[in-house]
């Protein structure tokens, strides 16, 4: 039973997708990005040469609204949220954003939706190392 109703709801949601890209609709999607960096900052610092490395993990939850323009064409808002995971345990790193978009949908079948999107707005990033000595970053600005 339970496989059944898994089927049911991938076959509804695949042909729900594909109608709501039409012109006059309006969708909400929730997804999720993530990645994994190395980082490595070489400083001079009085003829020697300091270098920091470090790895972190990021992990981004996208909301977006659209309005369908054409059957290709949308215009709508973005929020985005998400947290840098570093592999030490005294910092944490956030990031939040809000943007105006519009977006192209490429190629829309009754899977699939390949799309560019451009975004114009504004983005926070929030850092604390809690460590010695302690330091707090906030930065804010334009987002493209």
């Amino acid at each position: 039973m339970k496989k059944l109703i898994l089927a049911a709801a991938v076959l509804l949601s695949s042909a729900a997708g594909a109608q709501c890209l039409q012109k006059g609709n309006f969708s909400i999607s929730i997804s999720g990005e993530g990645g994994y960096y190395n980082t490595s900052l070489s400083t001079v610092f009085f003829g020697l040469e300091v270098t920091a490395k470090d790895t972190a993990a990021a992990v981004f939850l996208p909301i977006t609204a659209e309005f369908m323009l054409t059957d290709r064409f949308a215009v709508g808002l973005m929020y985005k949220s998400g947290r840098y995971l570093s592999d030490k345990d005294d910092e944490t790193n956030q990031t939040s954003a809000f943007a105006l978009t519009a977006s192209y949908h490429l190629l829309v079948n009754d899977k699939n939706d390949l799309m560019g999107r451009v975004g114009f707005g504004s983005s926070l990033i929030d850092q604390q190392d809690t460590g010695t000595p302690k330091a707090e970053l906030r930065a804010s600005g334009p987002m493209f």
